[in-house]
């Protein structure tokens, strides 16, 4: 039977080798927590909860409803956000080395100064996200959705991954015309 985690209090905690499933953890605090291997399943969505400073590496939030979190200071490498809907999300001064946002929709999210290196964003929603000062090095953002709303002020934008059909047909810097 489904339950829900209100204004729960997690913080300091360690999670490893773990699955939340058929939970909704609704305004909850993760502070500090370190999460290492946990998999937050397609039927355990996380809305208005914080992750402040939390290393969050290798875990799986894989089509997971994460509406409104704030990622703030987390080192998410190697995490899988896949099909994931991460609207009004803050990640900004994350760690997200090789995080896969694939076909995620990030509608409205902040990454101001994240690490971003090797993140995938292919086929990503990035309407009205905020890029500024973050590093994008080798990044992938091969079909990504943009509005002119969304901001690459100050981004490390060197080497950005495309698919190889569109390279010769696409100058990489006429997908940020918004500067």
């Amino acid at each position: 039977e489904d339950s829900t985690l209100q204004k729960t209090e997690f913080s300091a905690s360690i999670f490893k080798d773990s699955a939340f499933t058929g939970t909704t953890c609704d305004d909850c605090s993760f502070n500090e927590s370190t999460l290492n291997n946990v998999m937050f399943e397609e039927d355990a969505p996380v809305l208005n909860s914080r992750f402040l400073k939390s290393p969050l590496q290798e875990c799986n939030f894989m089509a997971t409803n994460l509406h409104s979190i704030q990622f703030y200071r987390c080192n998410l490498t190697g995490s899988d956000f896949t099909k994931a809907q991460l609207q009004q999300c803050n990640f900004d001064h994350v760690v997200a080395r090789d995080v896969i946002f694939y076909k995620s929709d990030l509608t409205g999210s902040s990454f101001r100064s994240a690490n971003l290196i090797q993140a995938t964003f292919e086929k990503a929603n990035l309407a009205d996200c905020d890029f500024t000062g973050a590093t994008l090095f080798r990044t992938n953002v091969s079909k990504v959705r943009l509005t002119p709303e969304t901001r690459f002020d100050g981004a490390f934008r060197d080497q950005l991954e495309v698919y190889p059909i569109y390279r010769d047909k696409l100058n990489v810097n006429a997908l940020f015309t918004n500067e």
